[in-house]
């Protein structure tokens, strides 16, 4: 949405972790729209809209956002250095196509024992448990106890005494195996099964857990996270091309093939060039400030078998 005020245009973009890509099914051209021409119409309609609404001669337009919405940010400065004169960016989501491969389908996976009845291999109560430990354990490393994992990297709780023992299988501050094993998989991100290595730089940060309920774990028994939908959707219509024959799930991608990445890079260069030049910006005045967001390895980090 726009927002104006004496004479200066901010555009807030983004897409939402719940959206659907059942529409670019078979359609690379609609790849192409999205990827590459949406953020630069919506910053040409959006300023044509407000000059005629408000009678005023925009001076100055910044682009907001995060996560996608962030990467979107500093693809418009690269592409279209003229829209904006400053962009303002948080964590951005850069190769998003190949990250959000691996990172979705391994969340799934951890949270979920199978895709048919949505068995939950962790709970709502089960991460209430570990927030409070993550937060027992590390609150204080930023000198500043305030409910806020300051350094998340440098939290380093020891899960396993978070198990259920003999003396104490009805605790509710326990976790049964499943479930601890499941908090494992998240904090540690997806893993070869043919290497045994990381295809991503690191998984969830402790600090996360808040967001966990409704976008990893379901809010209601035999629900459905957020997470799982997006995942057989974005597999399914928008991370390959050409589309694959049959509906994708996390279940049935198989993370541990080689040419995997290979395989969503028609896509990734739409939406990312991997070219980080600024310099057309930098030579029209344009600024850039970018930040941290505590949710970035869900889709910023590039993957260890990325060339």
């Amino acid at each position: 949405m726009p927002a104006c005020s004496k004479g200066r245009l901010t555009r807030i973009l983004g897409a939402s972790n719940n959206s659907k890509f059942d529409s670019f099914a078979n359609s690379f051209q609609m790849r192409i729209d999205w990827d590459y021409l949406a953020t630069h119409l919506a910053a040409v309609i959006s300023k044509a809209i407000v000059t005629k609404y408000y009678s005023v001669e925009i001076r100055y337009a910044y682009h907001l956002e995060l996560l996608t919405g962030c990467r979107q940010s500093l693809v418009e400065a690269q592409r279209y250095p003229e829209d904006f004169n400053g962009v303002y960016a948080t964590a951005p989501a850069l190769n998003e196509t190949g990250v959000t491969t691996y990172a979705i389908t391994s969340n799934v996976r951890a949270v979920l024992l199978d895709e048919t009845n949505f068995t939950q291999a962790i709970t709502v109560d089960n991460v209430r448990v570990i927030k409070e430990a993550v937060l027992d354990a590390c609150d204080y490393l930023a000198g500043l106890k305030d409910g806020v994992i300051g350094i998340p990297r440098s939290c380093h709780f020891e899960i396993d005494r978070l198990a259920f023992s003999a003396r104490h299988q009805n605790s509710s501050s326990c976790l049964s195996r499943t479930a601890l094993e499941a908090a494992k998989r998240l904090y540690a991100g997806p893993v070869s099964s043919i290497t045994h290595q990381q295809l991503n730089l690191e998984g969830v940060l402790p600090g996360s857990e808040s967001v966990w309920p409704g976008t990893y774990v379901a809010q209601t028994e035999g629900g459905n996270p957020g997470y799982c939908d997006f995942a057989v959707s974005f597999l399914s219509h928008y991370a390959f091309w050409p589309d694959p024959a049959e509906e994708v799930t996390s279940f049935t991608i198989n993370l541990s093939e080689p040419t995997l990445l290979a395989r969503t890079s028609k896509t990734e260069s739409l939406e990312y060039t991997g070219m980080a030049d600024m310099s057309k910006f930098q030579q029209l005045g344009g600024k850039v400030i970018m930040t941290r967001y505590f949710r970035c390895t869900e889709l910023c980090t590039r993957p260890v078998s990325s060339p």
